[in-house]
């Protein structure tokens, strides 16, 4: 890609073959790797994105190479995604295995830092900028400073349904840090015109907020732009257009802002031996904007539990 020109032109290998149709490509090392179709990586020349001959990694440090993730002697899985960690270290993943390879692929190492949890897909993860790793795994959301230890659940007890076993086939997955809000965006767009359930998660708090956009707004991918402050997430929509998150916006790129919040449930009376009665209720909310208004309501169940379904519906 010429940003000069604004022009994409087919890369042609002046030795061995590149490995198309690649759904994965990023840059380590100076390195082009690609992967995401079968279980095997591939790494161009350094300095050189027209040299793939693997044959001559043996002889030379810095020829072309391929290779997988998985243990000596054992067919790995498809590689899902991977992550460049500026030139110290490159995280592949699978569905189900976490690998970090540190130096070069010809004479770097390779370890397994997990054997039971990987990354869903391609752009299921987003990192800060001191190095906090968040990612989407088949049982949820985890956090990991590469090199340093385990991932770690982001929470055990708050893991949303829509966040177990995503299917990566009816969804694209996408995610990116907020560094004014110090969050990640994470991103399942249905692959029909239906909207989706997005999700801020808040990892200080370790926890989650559903979030929802109108039908031609979903996002097909983000990035967090760095260009002067903090930067913001920018946003690919369904309908073409380029969107950035901004505070302080009373309408969503035109449209009427719309949001919500469930308290509770509250047990009125402290235990299940009295009755309570709920006479009045007092509000303090920060001053609005000249057209917005809140609407709020009590709901009550038998049970906890018909109290949110009923709150729900």
């Amino acid at each position: 890609y010429d940003p000069n020109t604004g022009t994409v032109e087919p890369v042609i290998a002046s030795d061995g073959t590149v490995p198309t149709a690649q759904t994965i490509v990023t840059l380590y090392r100076d390195r082009i790797f690609l992967a995401g179709v079968t279980q095997a990586y591939y790494a161009s020349r350094t300095g050189d994105p027209t040299k793939w001959d693997f044959g001559e990694a043996i002889e030379d440090p810095g020829a072309a190479v391929a290779g997988q993730v998985s243990i000596a002697g054992r067919m790995g899985e498809v590689v899902t995604a991977m992550i460049p960690l500026n030139d110290q270290a490159l995280v592949i993943a699978t569905k189900n295995t976490l690998w970090l390879l540190t130096g070069e692929p010809t004479t770097g190492s390779l370890r397994n830092v997990s054997d039971e949890i990987g990354i869903v897909s391609r752009k299921a993860w987003a990192i800060t900028p001191d190095g906090l790793l968040c990612f989407l795994s088949n049982d949820g959301l985890y956090l990991w400073t590469p090199g340093a230890g385990a991932p770690t659940r982001l929470s055990a007890e708050r893991v949303p349904d829509e966040l177990r076993e995503v299917d990566t086939s009816l969804l694209t997955t996408s995610m990116a840090y907020d560094p004014t809000w110090r969050g990640f965006h994470l991103f399942l767009t249905p692959g029909t015109p239906t909207p989706g359930t997005h999700w801020w998660v808040d990892f200080e708090a370790r926890a989650l907020w559903p979030q929802r956009f109108v039908r031609n707004h979903q996002p097909l991918c983000a990035a967090t732009l760095t260009t002067t402050g903090l930067g913001v997430v920018v946003v690919g929509g369904r309908d073409g257009y380029v969107r950035y998150f901004a505070d302080g916006r009373n309408d969503d790129d035109g449209l009427e802002l719309k949001s919500h919040v469930l308290l509770g449930p509250v047990h009125l009376a402290g235990d299940d031996a009295h009755d309570a009665f709920l006479a009045e209720i007092h509000g303090a909310i920060e001053e609005l904007s000249e057209n917005a208004s809140v609407t709020w309501r009590v709901i009550h169940g038998r049970s906890p539990a018909l109290a949110v379904e009923a709150a729900i519906a």
